[in-house]
């Protein structure tokens, strides 16, 4: 199972793999990790939460520059080609 990044202007970006197994649903989100949740009652089995380490912050780079690429931020226009340089 793929876990995404949809972005503003429509492009889908991977982020991690949770593997192979059951079925898996997202959970949480924290500074560092996603939180997933495994099985359920109509797998005949308890649930089970686990956490997948996973770098977050191209992902949240990749949102900035999508939203500021739309136009969406204010002053975006001026102020994108400098802050993407510096990055």
């Amino acid at each position: 199972m793929q876990v995404s990044q949809l972005t503003w202007d429509g492009h889908v970006a991977p982020m991690c793999n949770l593997g192979g197994g059951p079925v898996a649903v997202l959970a949480g989100a924290l500074a560092d990790r996603l939180l997933v949740k495994h099985g359920g009652p109509l797998q005949g089995s308890g649930c089970e939460v686990s956490a997948r380490h996973v770098a977050l912050l191209p992902s949240l780079l990749l949102g900035w520059a999508s939203l500021a690429a739309c136009s969406i931020l204010p002053g975006a226009r001026l102020t994108t080609p400098t802050s993407l340089q510096a990055l």
